[in-house]
């Protein structure tokens, strides 16, 4: 239905989207671009059942300014709709695609537009398990900030408001010769762009709703840089085996970044210094200096993140003195590490983690920037299938904390009751106990509030992890903050 629906669609004309799961990150990025390239946007999601935005959203889930909201039961009738567009997270049995299929109205992926409305770009396409948000946007803002003027598609928003900045938002369509995308493997979404050069981050189990096991999961990575052309380059992580196998599989070009490696042959890196919530890093390439690159980031990942972003933006002729000018003023993505202020004392963080290796490695970063500190991390697991699937690589990573609190299981695209994401986060709780880790379950947001509010004390640290609702504490914790201030 996707590639029938896209030959039916001239995009260099002006059309009239209707945009289905409009509040996901990713939705509101590609309306941006759509608006930006002339295209009229109407959105619906579930969260706005009214077409307003219901109590308790933050500012972050908003629509996009100018986008015309509709009510998700699609009760009303919009002006003529050119083509429907459909975010992966909603089902054919949503009432506004039942209702494009009624009329006859083309029906497309959220990936599927994204690659034919950079079709004519030389895509820059980053992929893997991890990472890909961060480096994206790394990669979006050397080159817009080196006068590139790039494309842009990206699953996050940038941590900034300065509107100036043509990188800074989740979308931007650009007028330069390149696209820098975002490529998910969530259900071989990214078969549906036209990669020229591809980052990969590396592979590690993850869509277990996708895919059945790691051959086929190696499958659709494969297939994804089977679509190189022949002048296409891989830069990938030396030390992901998955990653090597599969390129040397394809037999494309390819380019390696290492960790702590002088020895390497493409690309290196390593952390001076860390303080201040930046670090800077010392970047080799063919065995000689690059450049220290002093960058608002922290922990070993995100020196990962920086290596690829800044190999490829190398690659695209950048210069070592534009990268370094460019990161110094990178802002970072929200829901990445992302600081939501001080509460009595207490630091307050939020991170998207969501696998038990992302789990890990920002435990490790946030323990080793913060070593005075009491780390209280609030975990919501995100699907009832990984959390199965990764228990025990949870229940270790998790007890890198000083305590962990744990929320409902979030049951992203599963049908499962309210009493069981109860009952299965109260379990992980009573395990991560029995690794010695003081663990509680909380049941909602209130309840993590009344122990932040009961039991906090200056020079905790809480750390919300979790790609579900699990961020929306901080803005209840900042409301009540405010009614203390003014009472």
């Amino acid at each position: 239905m996707t590639d029938q629906a896209n030959r039916l669609i001239d995009w260099l004309l002006p059309q009239r989207c209707l945009l289905l799961g409009v509040a996901g990150t990713g939705m509101r990025g590609l309306a941006e671009i759509l608006q930006q390239a002339g295209h009229i946007v109407y959105g619906s999601d579930v969260v706005y059942r009214t077409g307003n935005l219901p109590e308790g959203q933050t500012e972050t889930e908003l629509p996009v300014p100018d986008v015309r909201m509709l009510p998700w039961n699609g009760i009303s009738t919009p002006d003529a709709i050119d083509v429907c567009i459909c975010s992966p997270a909603v089902p054919e049995t949503a009432p506004w695609y039942r209702w494009a299929q009624r009329q006859s109205i083309p029906v497309m992926s959220l990936h599927a537009t994204v690659g034919a409305l950079f079709a004519n770009r030389s895509q820059l396409c980053v992929t893997g398990t991890h990472g890909k948000s961060t480096t994206s946007s790394l990669l979006a803002w050397i080159l817009n900030e080196s006068n590139r003027n790039a494309g842009v598609f990206i699953g996050a928003p940038m941590n900034t408001s300065v509107a100036t900045k043509a990188a800074i938002r989740g979308g931007h369509y650009g007028g330069g010769d390149v696209a820098v995308i975002e490529a998910c493997e969530f259900d071989r979404s990214f078969l549906n762009l036209k990669p020229h050069h591809v980052i990969l981050n590396g592979i590690d189990g993850d869509h277990f709703d996708c895919f059945s096991n790691a051959q086929a999961e190696d499958a659709a990575y494969r297939d994804f840089l089977e679509l190189l052309p022949s002048d296409g380059t891989v830069f990938l992580n030396a030390a992901c085996s998955r990653s090597s196998s599969l390129v040397a599989q394809v037999g494309t070009a390819s380019v390696q970044w290492t960790l702590n490696d002088r020895s390497a042959t493409d690309w290196s890196g390593e952390v001076l210094d860390q303080n201040s919530e930046r670090m800077t890093v010392r970047i080799r390439h063919n065995r000689r200096h690059f450049g220290d690159i002093r960058i608002p980031l922290f922990g070993q990942h995100n020196v990962e993140n920086v290596l690829a972003a800044v190999s490829m933006a190398s690659f695209q002729g950048l210069s070592a003195a534009q990268c370094k000018k460019a990161l110094t003023g990178f802002p970072g993505l929200k829901r990445r590490l992302e600081f939501r202020g001080e509460y009595r004392q207490m630091r307050m963080l939020d991170d998207y983690a969501h696998h038990p290796t992302a789990v890990t490695t920002t435990l490790q970063a946030v323990r080793q920037q913060y070593p005075e500190h009491r780390i209280r991390v609030v975990f919501e697991p995100h699907q009832m299938i990984r959390l199965q699937q990764y228990k025990d690589q949870f229940v270790r990573a998790l007890s890198i904390a000083d305590e962990v609190i744990v929320f409902p299981v979030f049951p992203a695209r599963e049908q499962v009751s309210e009493a069981r994401c109860h009952r299965i986060s109260q379990q992980l709780a009573a395990t991560i106990r029995e690794q010695e880790t003081p663990a509680v379950f909380a049941d909602g947001v209130n309840s993590v509030v009344l122990i932040v509010e009961h039991t906090g004390q200056p020079q905790d640290l809480f750390l919300t992890m979790g790609a579900g609702t699990v961020h929306r504490i901080h803005d209840e914790v900042h409301r009540r903050f405010q009614q203390h201030s003014a009472a």
